[in-house]
């Protein structure tokens, strides 16, 4: 759909003028008209109709001297204990999915929040309960092994939390009136250190002085994650780039994950397509 917008600009007459008769012919849509996917069958016809107008440009073509960028997926298994926690709150979500729950005014957005704070190590509704905390020990065993790390999380209050586990002077967030340049360049210089950041920190910043990024908490969107590791493995980066994938087994994580990694797969292969054209 954005690339029908673009395409509806830059050359009205290739593309159908119609919206609704651009997504029937070239996506799946589910029963209620919202997309779901690409229509396989009717994307070479599209990439034939608009080849000609699509450049492109990747990374690697025009920065060849850059390091490697190596992705480490790191399962985790919950305790006992917060598997039992887990399962009351999916639990939960799955009466409200259902219909069964008083909450009727609930999105499917607000209805996931505990489920998404959870993996992230928020635990409203066990405030009370001392819960191992899995995803944040196997965070701080690799801090003792590697000596700078930035971490990216999608709550802010998850990232005020591992900044105060973690003691750090380095930290961003949308709601702290810092300057984001200052706190980067004292990271990049510092000799040991662990900069936490929301996705407030995946634009405009050079965190070139470290080499491992944990995405501790995700989102469906492929590119806000490459944006976060592009603040990494940019120009200026001289070391190979890890990047550390944790996730709960079980849980919210996976889930988020998968369509992560199909909608890059279908971005990545549409793409592809124009040049194979």
């Amino acid at each position: 759909t954005e690339f029908f917008s673009i395409m509806r600009f830059i050359r009205p007459e290739v593309v159908s003028a119609n919206y609704w008769k651009f997504l029937k012919r070239y996506c799946d849509l589910d029963w209620s008209g919202k997309v779901i996917g690409a229509n396989k069958e009717k994307l070479p016809e599209l990439h034939a109709l608009t080849s000609p107008f699509v450049l492109r440009r990747t990374k690697l073509e025009k920065l060849s001297e850059l390091p490697p960028k190596i992705y480490t997926q790191v399962p985790l298994e919950m305790s006992p204990q917060e598997k039992s926690a887990y399962s009351e709150l999916s639990s939960e979500f799955k009466e409200w999915a259902k219909g069964g729950s008083k909450e009727e005014r609930k999105t499917i957005g607000s209805a996931t929040l505990d489920v998404r704070y959870f993996v992230e190590g928020i635990y409203t509704q066990h405030a009370d309960k001392k819960l191992p905390k899995t995803k944040l020990e196997w965070l701080t065993n690799l801090y003792e092994e590697v000596d700078k790390i930035v971490v990216f999380t999608f709550f802010e209050r998850s990232a005020n939390k591992l900044r105060k586990h973690f003691d750090t002077p380095y930290y961003i967030s949308g709601k702290e009136k810092t300057d984001r340049f200052q706190v980067v360049n004292a990271f990049n210089k510092a000799k040991r250190g662990i900069l936490v950041t929301t996705d407030a920190g995946k634009f405009g910043l050079d965190m070139v002085g470290a080499d491992t990024l944990v995405h501790y908490g995700y989102v469906h969107n492929p590119g806000t994650m490459i944006q976060r590791e592009d603040r990494l493995w940019r120009m200026g980066q001289l070391k190979t780039v890890n990047i550390m994938l944790p996730y709960l087994r079980g849980t919210i994580d996976e889930g988020i994950q998968r369509v992560y990694n199909q909608r890059l797969k279908e971005s990545t292969n549409f793409m592809a397509g124009s040049e194979q054209m």
